[in-house]
């Protein structure tokens, strides 16, 4: 879960309602099969946002690999095509911790926080990129984030 499906949540519940109830009614008139399918792009956009969206971050995280060697951090990632960051460590000024308290937490290379462009269905899936590249959402942070400050430490400059 995300900050920003403090928002896309209810976003979702009332947009889901809204097509039901409007889909409902055009069956309860009678329409016919052709109006009813008018819907059917906004039922799929309704679903996306109560449930889809969880079920795609959950795949492309399960194609993510982040890796630390003693001069890079490097982020694999993509569904379908594979995108490749490699930064340098010598060459990173900000380096920011976010964890929570199960040791879970986001590692973000760069200035800034990561936000999601603004958009109400911010997800990692939206399309809305991470204002900088991050090790987002890991298990044991603080140890990852330690062994890149102490291979950052020993980086020549």
């Amino acid at each position: 879960m995300h900050a920003s499906d403090a928002a896309a949540i209810p976003f979702g519940l009332v947009w889901t309602s809204i097509i039901a109830v409007i889909g409902y009614r055009s069956y309860a008139r009678g329409d016919s099969l052709h109006e009813l399918l008018w819907f059917a792009p906004f039922l799929l956009v309704a679903i996306h946002l109560l449930f889809g969206r969880f079920f795609v971050e959950s795949l492309q995280r399960s194609k993510t690999y982040y890796g630390v060697t003693t001069k890079r951090v490097v982020i694999v990632s993509g569904l379908f095509n594979r995108q490749v960051t490699s930064l340098d460590l010598g060459d990173l000024d900000n380096i920011t911790l976010s964890e929570r308290s199960n040791q879970s937490g986001t590692i973000v290379f760069g200035p800034g926080k990561p936000t999601y462009g603004g958009l109400v269905f911010g997800s990692r899936t939206s399309g809305a990129p991470l204002t900088s590249p991050s090790f987002d959402m890991i298990q044991g942070a603080r140890k990852v984030y330690n062994q890149i400050r102490d291979a950052k430490a020993r980086t020549p400059k």
